[in-house]
């Protein structure tokens, strides 16, 4: 797990699926991303449907007050929001999906994240593409 003071580094995880989208995430610079967000990562165990799945959250804050979370779970179900803080716009609209991944391979999850993390009204077209997939169940 990463360091409490520098969640800004791509942490380390445990389950294959996670290690994997990490590694390959890192294998490009987030430079051009950092340039215009500040992003933090974070990794935990949460318990879903009496089950510990390990679970990877990378949220982007943008200098012009944008925000964008992706949470990925081992599972490969993932949650990705998106919007404007201060200045919402008819053309930027919130966004919030719930998508399964199953089935993507980690280096095209990476790619994603980082399309979504560039600009995330432009990647909603990939993540509805998920949404159709079973998602676990919310009971």
């Amino acid at each position: 797990m990463p360091n409490e003071k520098d969640k800004t580094k791509i942490p380390l995880c445990r389950s294959d699926f996670l290690q994997d989208v990490t590694i390959s995430l890192g294998r490009r610079s987030l430079k051009s991303i950092r340039k215009s967000n500040q992003l933090t990562f974070e990794v935990s165990e949460e318990c879903i449907e009496g089950k510990s799945l390990e679970r990877l959250d990378v949220e982007a804050e943008s200098w012009s007050e944008g925000l964008t979370r992706i949470v990925l779970w081992e599972d490969a179900v993932s949650y990705m929001y998106s919007h404007e803080v201060k200045h919402p716009t008819p053309d930027r609209p919130a966004i919030e999906i719930q998508a399964n991944l199953a089935g993507m391979s980690p280096e095209d999850v990476a790619a994603l994240i980082r399309a979504t993390l560039t600009d995330p009204v432009q990647a909603k077209g990939e993540w509805h593409r998920w949404i159709s997939r079973q998602v676990r169940s919310s009971e």
